[in-house]
């Protein structure tokens, strides 16, 4: 076997498939000669990479994790940055950098995905022509400047930068030069921005590191910025080139792709194949401690010994068809994360936005077509890609999981394939015989008919407000004017002060109601502003939304939209009932309510009204944090950007998910807001509904 595995030529003019396949049978511990007379240990099977990958103390990180490292750099990175660190110095670094990921972070992250990714793939297809290797490259720069700290308008800055930073090895000094410089103004403006992070500390990954100890010792200058470049260089390419891989992977199997539109339940084992399909870090280098035989070879204290992973990941002794791309592969133990103390920090944040493309890609891509070459990156380290030309053919209205549909495509479907993340569309004919009877005494009481049927399962609401609960503070896209103006909290306590009231006389509501509207006015965006802008849909779901948008000045949609909520005592969830929708789904949103508690009610609103990528703005006169959590949770996994104004947020939701409990006395609306100024109904042209005691606000 002559070839070089270190030759980056090799892997962008040559399908190494079959060089790999050979060495695994015949020398899967391959002693690989370089053209310099310098040699490796290449290892190419599953089992031996695993062996050697959890060996930290006989196979160590210290002497460089990667082949052609610069001498000088890795001398001084060596116990320095987490990749070239061993044990123990490295588990105490791995845990201040872990300690970064806080749920407010993530939370954070999350909030911005959708909407990157979204505005990303919108972008393409309106080009009709693209380069996907920029398109894939938005995602993952702009997590990772979220993640350390740098602000938005710098993003691009990173997104040029790194592209040339870490892109095909240079063929000549001059490329090489434009590398370095490029590498070089990335540290310089970590070096600006750790100076700031010291002074003023933030919720980001730069004041974790500029603000870390080990062992009482601050984190030396030299640390932060070679955590801060293994961290950007890991965050960023590996996962443009798994989402690059990726999307070629599915045009290269369409079967593959059809499959995942119409069960999009298979998006977990779908990244997870992708991640082993594509194996972007190709190879992990370690250094023999000591003398040691692997894979009947021996091998000598001070040789490098290599994982190859992407090879590792076609092994035939572990995958059945490792050359065929099955997005229902299981189980699928691949090692495009490494394996032992060095497995990949990020790997969760990177499954993550995997997933967010590629769920986007699915809501709005029929079909992507090659419109040019196919050109590999010139590395031995990343198995990546410099050019997939595309063309992203827009979905076609009305297919798939998340299309809109009219009420009466909605019958023709009733097969609904929804991810476990988002409420389930059902049929009359679907509920149980109690269920049956509890829509129909709802629409008794409120004397209309629901037409649509949304059903939260326990799952979906564990998922969403069980990891809403102690998530420390809001989304930022949650605005709540009380967080500046004091007199919003105290306007909210007048309304709380007349909600629990025995009794209520005709004074009382007029003060609840001019609580209301005062609180409406304090909030920073004002509705009849957002409302104002072409193209704007108004909904105002309950009675006490259509009342307030009314008295606002802005109009709802014409069509009643007035859904109820109602607890199924057989399962536990909660059925949303919905009379109306409009006629054509929204690409921009306003909706007024007096209350977000769960936020399931306007969860339903959303999936039923809003368009993939819809801009929406939700106004409110109180939240509890669970339910503004939950509610922006739910918006991100629909693909909408949405932005919560909310005058004041307390009380908290019980273990039931569906009613509240106060966090302290005279801090939460109890009751119906709608129950409350029902009076004012009937100057306004609100249809009167009769009140129910027992209904839970939603």
């Amino acid at each position: 076997m002559t070839v070089d595995l270190s030759d980056p030529i090799f892997y962008q003019e040559s399908d190494p498939g079959p060089v790999w396949a050979r060495l695994r049978a015949e020398q899967p511990v391959h002693r690989n000669v370089r053209a310099n007379g310098e040699y490796f240990w290449a290892v190419m099977n599953h089992r031996l990479c695993t062996e050697m990958l959890t060996d930290p103390a006989v196979y160590s990180s210290e002497n460089g994790m990667r082949l052609d490292s610069d001498p000088r750099v890795l001398a001084a990175a060596a116990g320095r940055m987490l990749n070239v660190t061993d044990p123990p110095r490295h588990d105490k670094m791995r845990k201040v950098i872990s300690a970064a990921f806080t749920r407010r972070m993530v939370d954070r992250l999350e909030a911005t995905m959708r909407r990157t990714a979204a505005a990303a793939i919108d972008e393409a297809i309106e080009e009709g022509e693209c380069e996907f290797t920029t398109v894939a490259q938005k995602l993952p720069v702009s997590v990772i400047c979220d993640m350390m700290g740098v602000p938005q308008e710098d993003w691009g800055f990173m997104v040029e930068r790194t592209r040339f930073a870490w892109s095909s090895t240079a063929l000549d000094k001059a490329e090489e030069a434009r590398k370095v410089q490029a590498h070089t103004e990335i540290l310089i403006y970590f070096q600006e921005l750790a100076e700031r992070r010291r002074a003023d500390p933030q919720d980001d990954l730069m004041s974790a590191l500029v603000h870390g100890e080990i062992d009482g010792a601050r984190l030396s200058e030299q640390e932060v910025f070679y955590n801060c470049d293994a961290l950007i260089s890991g965050g960023n390419e590996t996962t443009r080139h798994a989402t690059v891989g990726g999307l070629l992977a599915f045009v290269d199997n369409p079967g593959q792709w059809q499959t995942l539109r119409d069960e999009p339940s298979l998006m977990e084992s779908a990244i997870q194949e992708v991640v082993r399909y594509t194996t972007p870090v190709m190879h992990a280098l370690r250094t023999a401690t000591t003398d040691v035989e692997l894979g009947g070879e021996r091998i000598s204290a001070g040789d490098h010994v290599v994982a190859w992973l992407p090879s590792a990941n076609r092994d035939e002794e572990v995958f059945a068809d490792p050359d065929r791309f099955l997005i229902d592969r299981s189980p699928n133990r691949h090692l495009g994360f490494i394996q032992g103390n060095h497995y990949c920090i990020g790997s969760a944040l990177a499954k993550l936005e995997l997933t967010v493309m590629f769920d986007e890609l699915q809501r709005r891509v029929e079909v992507a077509e090659l419109t040019g070459p196919v050109r590999r990156l010139r590395s031995n380290l990343l198995w990546g890609f410099d050019s997939l030309p595309v063309r992203l053919l827009p979905r076609k209205h009305g297919t798939g999981a998340r299309a809109t549909t009219s009420a009466a495509s909605a019958m023709r479907c009733p097969v609904d394939h929804t991810p476990a993340t988002t409420a389930r569309r059902l049929h009359r004919a679907e509920l149980s015989p109690q269920a049956r009877r509890t829509v129909e005494d709802y629409e008794g009481r409120y004397r209309t008919s629901f037409d649509h049927l949304l059903h939260f399962d326990p799952q979906v609401l564990r998922t969403l407000h069980g990891s809403a609960q102690g998530s420390g503070d809001l989304p930022s896209s949650v605005r709540v004017a009380s967080a500046t103006n004091p007199e919003a909290a105290e306007r909210m306590a007048v309304v709380t002060a007349v909600a629990n009231l025995p009794q209520q006389q005709d004074a009382d509501r007029e003060r609840y109601l001019q609580a209301l509207l005062d609180i409406y006015g304090l909030l920073p965006v004002q509705v009849a502003t957002a409302a104002a802008v072409p193209g704007t849909t108004v909904l105002a779901p309950e009675r006490e939304g259509r009342i307030l948008a009314d008295l606002l000045g802005v109009t709802p949609h014409p069509d009643r939209w007035a859904p109820q909520v109602k607890r199924m005592p057989v399962d536990g969830g909660l059925l949303v009932g919905v009379d109306a929708l409009p006629s054509a789904g929204a690409d921009r949103l306003v909706v007024v309510d007096g209350v977000v508690a769960s936020g399931v009610t306007l969860m339903a609103t959303l999936q039923l009204v809003a368009n993939p990528g819809a801009t929406v703005d939700v106004f409110t006169c109180h939240a509890t944090a669970e339910g503004a959590r939950a509610l922006t949770r739910y918006a991100e996994h629909l693909g909408l950007s949405l932005t919560l104004h909310v005058g004041h947020v307390s009380g908290m939701l019980n273990e039931k998910f569906y009613s509240v409990e106060p966090d302290a006395p005279a801090t939460l609306v109890l009751g119906d807001i709608g129950d409350t100024i029902s009076p004012v109904a009937a100057t306004t042209g609100a249809r009167p509904a009769a009140p129910d005691p027992a209904s839970e606000p939603a």
